[in-house]
């Protein structure tokens, strides 16, 4: 077992080395986009204190991951008091899953893009360095799973922790996530949860079918509307999958 030193040096050596693999994957994907347009910024006095408090850290001081349940009564007990410079934002009502049934996600790569690039340029942002961001969902278990996603898939990408260091990161609050499923009518076969989708990430980008560096926003979106392919690329220059191709433009099930 380990003694509370020791696990005291492993967490903060963690945390150390998660900081420097930001600025140094940071300096690669920093991008000149405005993406304030992704997200919606909440005001500290909507945020309540007790929320923070069961927040994931995942950069110390830095970053934190919360649900945020309801909106507090009383300015006192709100996030709004303290000298720390605090931002929180959400993506819950900006970046959308487009459902065919029952279906509620993963979102998208692109907005998976978008996150990391947002998330980079504001955590390099040399005006708020000194300050905190504080990346909310609401208090719902289909909202929890697609922003655990996101978040677990960021650590990845750009912090380049291992699935379960990121997963574990995160636990608190994605333990509360509900599983992913297939677009069908009928009762889900397999549940693909939050975990799934982190490590197959991490596999996407080891066997580079994922390269945030050169990824392709524009070309991605472009093809990944109706009128021009649909098609996702499976594995790069061999394999897209498809809805199948028709000669009319009616569906015929309808």
């Amino acid at each position: 077992r380990q003694t509370s030193g020791q696990y005291q040096r492993r967490v903060h050596g963690r945390a150390l080395c998660s900081v420097l693999c930001f600025y140094n994957t940071s300096a690669h994907l920093k991008k000149n986009m405005d993406l304030d347009a992704e997200v919606t910024y909440v005001p500290a006095n909507e945020i309540r204190h007790i929320d923070m408090l069961n927040a994931a850290v995942i950069i110390p001081d830095r970053l934190f991951f919360m649900v945020a349940k309801s909106r507090p009564k009383k300015n006192d007990k709100s996030a709004a008091g303290g000298s720390i410079k605090r931002q929180f934002f959400t993506i819950d009502k900006t970046m959308r899953y487009e459902p065919f049934f029952m279906d509620f996600g993963p979102l998208n790569l692109a907005s998976l893009y978008k996150f990391c690039i947002f998330l980079n340029n504001k955590l390099y942002d040399q005006d708020i360095t000194n300050g905190e961001m504080w990346y909310c969902t609401s208090h719902n278990a289909k909202s929890i799973a697609n922003a655990s996603v996101l978040i677990g898939a960021y650590q990845v990408l750009c912090l380049r922790r291992s699935p379960t260091e990121a997963f574990d990161a995160i636990f608190v609050i994605a333990r509360w996530a509900a599983p992913f499923r297939d677009p069908s009518m009928g009762k889900s076969s397999f549940d693909c949860t939050v975990e799934h989708c982190i490590y197959a990430i991490y596999r996407a980008e080891l066997d580079s079918f994922l390269n945030l560096v050169r990824f392709n926003l524009n070309k991605y979106e472009y093809y990944s509307q109706v009128e021009c392919g649909d098609f996702n690329i499976m594995i790069p220059g061999k394999f897209i999958a498809f809805a199948g191709p028709s000669s009319t433009n009616i569906d015929t099930l309808a």
